[in-house]
């Protein structure tokens, strides 16, 4: 079994965190994306929808 030193402990603990970090954030865009495309299907425009949903209207226009 290989010995850990505290410092390449402390690194996988930052890295785990700082990853489960963009994890969370990259998932909450994807929920404004898909918050941005239903209110386009139920009518507003690409403009309205990415203002709502805080999203940038080429992301919109692009898929």
């Amino acid at each position: 079994m290989k010995y850990v030193t505290s410092f390449e402990r402390d690194a996988l603990e930052e890295g785990f965190e700082k990853g489960k970090e963009l994890g969370v954030m990259e998932g909450m865009e994807i929920g404004r994306l898909e918050v941005a495309r239903k209110l386009m299907a139920s009518g507003l425009s690409a403009d309205q929808a990415a203002g709502i949903a805080d999203v940038p209207v080429a992301l919109l226009q692009s898929s």
